[in-house]
Order: structure tokens, then sequence, then C-alpha cells
């Protein structure tokens, strides 16, 4: 907001307050940009500018190619003519000068910053390399020039300067348990929340969502806008970002006023990438699943122990194979011969409870589909030979391309018939990754190296946008993958498949709260874990505890897990429904793990895990309020201390405690046998303990 001005001397770029004072996010730092040398006799080398307009109170937005030029980019929320147009004098304004230096070799670009705006972060280096990638011909994916039968693309790289006492916090969500198997903080799970001296891959795989956003304690945020493979590393005084398949440089950057600085971070990157939908009350309590449920009489009968406990129960969830194929997109009429019929007796029960159902982007080529989207050209496709993409998960199949609007088409219409159609206008996009080694494979957008990371986004728009010309205005899609802008598809992400221990729990606590501050509004973990977890265990019942505790004040409240001693087989006839048990026990050799319902673990457990239910149902106007705030400002629902309380120092240690909204301080116990633990009060402020009442000053 023009509060922060810039000079030059000496060789040196620094930034201060309008009142005069060192800016504080980038308080004593010498950026170090070397002089040019003088220029050679004769005519000045060719050199682009370009000018980058602040876009309203948000930030600014830079691109540039190895030429100088602002290629296709429109991956963020705004316009080519918001963020590349001129600057007028009306304009608070940055003027970047982007030009080769001739005294670098190569592609080698400086960035020199001409005059003031509301924030940037560093001086940085840009080096270009070409890199050709061969490609067939198709009409549908971008080409550089008519009749092209080769893309270039850059393998670029950015680096910008830090100081050792910078603390970063976000880069998506790293799942997997650590430290064990790291090797020089390369590749681990989220077991720091400051990503400080961590080396972190862009692309997308299982327990690796890298969404590549961060805020910094030097009240800043930044967003590196190319949506493939790279690598980013936060190391001592500098972070480094290198993309191997781009066609530009292209990153965000916002540095708000610092009073109420993480607000405004969260405030101006929704605007910039767009706002989440409202999430409609009626899914803010808690949510209950298992690997798997067999047959529509099972899961009936799950919704009637909810309700014959008077237990609140807001979501009933299917998880996979209540299909025949992978692809089929419909019930396998065997195991589930009624949807609509189902669906309406478990809302009767549960005053109103939906229904949640699995699928996956894959197709076999025994599944109904197959020979269909095939001919239509709907699956993503190898690079080198145009055959389609091969996937494990679905033997002989293919992996869908959703980056097609014919394939989002096409997909909608046979899930609206399958599913919607019943009833079930709730959906779990597992394998969103996609869950498959993407290297050499090519989509709508281009080769997976450049776009891939924005795969799981578009295949979440296929469920939300045919919700939405359904009428359902505010979708909600449970998906274990997305990258930047998920949030304006009403995706709730959840943390994978995660072992069921105390010491993936602790992480779970790191990985969330790393997940919200990367720009991700809604969140979940599967409660308990979903490895192991033997339901007569004394262990793993105080684990189920501990995990329910925390996960009553997660954004949304889902257990779910593969639980020992695993079902009985299913009579072959019998059910209310006329369910074939001998096809539903174990399709393919899928069995159903234990059951997980509240009731399962004990007379002694039971009641512990029902008052987290009920207390999560008592804060329901509570998580209306976070829900409105969320969607009109982009406030995380769940958020680090330091988010609330960012001038306590001690606040930005805190790595096993967080804020629930602006009200709630939440320590969750997370060691077996503990009775008592430390918690940190952040703030001059006074907290009462929610359950003895005892007062504490902060």
């Amino acid at each position: 907001n023009g509060a922060i001005r810039a000079s030059w001397a000496d060789g040196t770029l620094r930034f201060f307050h309008s009142g005069g004072g060192p800016a504080p996010f980038l308080s004593g730092t010498k950026f170090g940009l070397r002089a040019r040398p003088a220029p050679p006799p004769g005519p000045p080398p060719p050199f682009a500018c370009q000018d980058s307009c602040t876009l309203g109170a948000t930030g600014i937005r830079l691109q540039t190619d190895a030429a100088g030029c602002v290629a296709d980019g429109e991956l963020l929320n705004v316009s080519r003519d918001e963020c590349c147009g001129h600057c007028s004098s009306s304009v608070s304004c940055a003027a970047f000068a982007w030009g080769r230096d001739s005294a670098d070799p190569g592609h080698r670009h400086n960035c020199y910053l001409c005059s003031a705006v509301s924030g940037t972060v560093s001086r940085a280096n840009f080096d270009f390399g070409c890199v050709e990638r061969p490609s067939v011909e198709r009409p549908r994916a971008p080409a550089p020039a008519a009749g092209a039968t080769n893309y270039t693309y850059y393998s670029i790289e950015a680096g910008f300067e830090s100081t050792s006492d910078e603390v970063i916090v976000g880069l998506g969500q790293r799942s997997f348990v650590g430290p064990a198997g790291c090797v020089g903080g390369k590749h681990c799970g989220q077991w720091k929340l400051n990503q400080k001296n961590f080396t972190w891959p862009l692309g997308m795989t299982k327990y690796q969502i890298s969404i590549p956003f961060y805020v910094s304690s030097r009240r800043y945020g930044f967003l590196w806008n190319a949506p493939g493979d790279g690598e980013v590393a936060v190391l001592e005084n500098s972070t480094n970002w290198s993309s191997t398949a781009q066609r530009q440089i292209d990153f965000w950057v916002t540095a708000p006023p610092v009073e109420g600085a993480f607000p405004a971070i969260a405030s101006r990157y929704a605007d910039a990438t767009g706002h989440a939908p409202p999430l409609p009350p009626d899914r803010m309590g808690f949510w209950q699943s298992k690997m798997r449920y067999r047959t529509s009489d099972e899961l009936v009968d799950v919704a009637q122990g909810f309700a014959d406990r008077n237990l609140p129960l807001d979501v009933a969830v299917i998880d996979f194979y209540s299909w025949s194929k992978f692809g089929d997109f419909h019930f396998d009429l065997r195991c589930w011969p009624n949807a609509t019929e189902m669906v309406a007796e478990i809302a009767r029960l549960g005053n109103g409870t939906k229904v949640l159902h699995s699928t996956y982007p894959w197709v076999d080529a025994n599944s109904s589909n197959y020979r269909e989207f095939l001919a239509a050209g709907l699956f993503a496709r190898d690079a080198a030979t145009g055959a389609p993409a091969r996937c494990s998960p679905a033997p002989g199949g293919a992996m869908l391309d959703p980056f097609l609007p014919e394939t989002r088409r096409a997909v909608w219409e046979k899930v609206k018939r399958g599913y919607f159609d019943a009833g079930i206008e709730m959906f779990w996009l597992d394998d969103a990754e996609p869950n498959v080694h993407t290297a050499g494979l090519e989509y709508g957008c281009g080769i997976a190296e450049h776009c891939g990371a924005l795969w799981p986004n578009r295949w979440i728009e296929t469920f939300t946008e045919g919700l939405q010309r359904e009428g359902v205005e505010s979708p909600v899609i449970l998906t274990r993958a997305g990258w930047a802008g998920m949030q304006t598809t009403g995706a709730v992400l959840w943390s994978s498949d995660i072992p069921s221990t105390f010491e993936s729990l602790r992480i779970q606590v790191r990985v969330g709260l790393a997940t919200m501050m990367s720009g991700v509004t809604w969140w979940t973990t599967d409660v308990g874990g979903f490895f192991g977890g033997d339901v007569g265990s004394p262990e793993f019942r105080e684990l189920i505890v501990r995990w329910y505790q925390y996960g009553a004040f997660c954004p949304i409240f889902r257990t779910h897990g593969d639980r020992s001693p695993g079902m009985s087989p299913l009579p072959a006839r019998g059910s209310r429904y006329g369910e074939d048990g001998a096809v539903c026990t174990a399709p393919e050799g899928h069995a159903a793990g234990a059951p997980t319902e509240p009731w399962t673990f004990g007379n002694e457990t039971e009641p512990l895990l029902a008052e987290m239910i009920r207390l999560r149902a008592s804060l329901r106007p509570y998580i209306q309020e976070l829900a409105a705030n969320a969607t009109a400002a982009g406030a995380p629902p769940m958020r680090p201390l330091f988010y609330e309380f960012p001038d306590d120092p001690t606040s930005w240690l805190v790595e096993d405690a967080f804020m629930f909204g602006p009200t709630w301080l939440v320590a969750p116990i997370l060691e077996l046998g503990a009775r008592s633990r430390w918690v940190y009060f952040p703030g001059a402020t006074t907290w009462r303990h929610h359950f003895t009442g005892e007062v504490y000053r902060g």
C-alpha cells in the first residue's frame, strides 16, 4: 500500500518503511546487487522491460521468458491485462527490468526494482536453459507455432536471498513419517514446521502434495506459479527454485502492512488464486468412514447405530470397490442394489446425514466405459507414442485426462447417472495425484513435467463443475491431492494413508498447520491413522481417543482406517437389500477391515469418543463463523500460534499446539500414557481451560 520504499546506493538495494526505518520483513538485509559495468561503445544491446502493476491491494506478479517477453500464463485468478498492464502514474507500481546481462553467459536475467510497491522479496537471478521435448502432433495440445511437432520448454531457476533467522512455513503437505530415511533434509515427512534447511520436489506423489506457496516470518507470502516438476531448496541464506520444463518464470509475492500481516496475506492469496465456496453447515460435524463398507445393508446399519445412541452423524462414507471395475462410475448392483432407497434411509436415520462416495481416475480395460472413452480420446497419453497412459491400479486400463473439457463432461455424465441421480452429491477422489509415474506422459495442457501438478485440480473440477450444473451451489469434494487454487473447487484435502501410531499423530499436527499455511482452506486426516490398529488393543484404544480429541478441532472431523481383525465373510444371501455376499466380501481380493464406529472400542472408550463427537456438534455455530471468514477472507480455520500472535517470539517455536480460529487454543495429548503436558499460552491475554474452568495467564 505504498508503505515501503527502496533505495539504491553503493551497489546495494535497501527497503525502508515510509516512516524511515528498515522494513521489518527485510530488516538488516543487504541484497548485494552488483553494479552493472559501463556499456561498451556503440549501440546498446537489446533490452526488454516489462512493467508489473499491483493487483489492487493484493500483490505483484512477475513473468518473463528467455527473450524478456511475457508468455502465456493464466494460472492465477487475474487477467493478463491486470497483472502485466502498463503502470500508470495513478497506481503504486514496481517496474522490473528483464534483460540479458552481457557479463553473464547463457540466458541469465537480472531483476532490478525501479520503484516501491507494497512489498517484494529480494534480489533474484534467473537462469534459462532450453529443453526440447518431443511430442506427437495433437491438435488439442498447445504448441508454440502452427504445425510445430516439438514443444520448447525451459529448465529455469530463480534464487532469492534470505537470512538464517527467517521462518518459512507452508509449501504443501508432506504427510509421511520422518525423519527416518531422510538424506540431507531431502524428501522427508513433515517433521518440522519451519521449512528452513529442507529441499522438496515440486511434483505430486501420494505423500508429497506440493503447493509452492509459503508465508514468512518477514511478513510476506510467495507463490512459485509453475505447476510442474522441479525442486525448492530452502537453505540457510537463500530460497532457490527450479523447474524442469516451463515456458517462463512466473511468481507472485505479497507483503501487507506488518500489523495483521498474516490474515492479510491469506486474504490476498485468496484474491489472487480464488476464494473457497461456503462449507454447508451440515458437513461441519462428524464423518464416519472405514476401509470398507461392503454393502448397502452395512452402511444403513452404521447410520442406525448412530441414531440408536443419539450421536450426530453428518456424513457416511463409502470407500472403494462399490463398483465391479474401476471406471464403471456406478454401483455393483449385486452389492448395492438400490442406492436411492439406501441414501434416503440414511438421511432419515441421521436427520439429514449425507452419503459421500469414493471414485478413482482409472478406467479398467474391462470396464463398461473403457471402449467409449478410448474412442473419444479421453485418456492421458504417452508423449512419445500417443498410446493411452497405462496404470497398475486398473489392469490393462488407462488414466483419464481431465485437462480436456470433453473428458470432464463425459465422466460427469456417468457419475450423474450412477451416483448423483441416487441422491449422492459428495465425492471422494482417491489417487488424485494421480498415483502413477507421470514422467513421459502428456495431457491437454502439455507434458506432465510442465503442468502435471494441476492435474488434481482439473480432476476435482470434473465433479465440481458437474455438481454446480445440477444446482449444487457449494460442492464438497474430499481429495488426496491439489495444487494452488484448489480451494475454489470446494476441495477438502486429506493427508493420505498414514500409520496408526503416536508418531504419526504427532506429525499430523505439523502437517495440518503447514497445509493451512499453503493456502488450503479445508483439511482432514484419517482419525486413528489408516495402516494398522487392532480394535481390541489397549494401546490403540488410547491412540484413537487422543486422535479423536485432536480431530474434533481439525477443519474437517473424519475417522477412517483399515483396522484388524478383518471382517468375516458375508452370507451368500439374506440381507434386506438382497446382496450377493459371495461377490461383495472381497471383490478382486479387497477385503474389509474391522469396524471403526465409536462403539467398536469397548465400554471405556466409547463415551470418550462420543464426548468429542458431541463437542464438535456443539461448536457448529463457531465453525460456521470460521467457514464464512474462510470464504470471504481466505482465513484458515486451523492456524499456527504465530498467525494470531506474530509478535510473540515463542509462538513461532510451537509445533504441537495450534489455534482453531481466533478463540480456541488446542494442545492435544500426543504421547502414549501421558495424562498431562506442557502448554505455552501466547499473548498478554487470559485463557480458560474448557474442561476444568481453570484460568491461565498468557
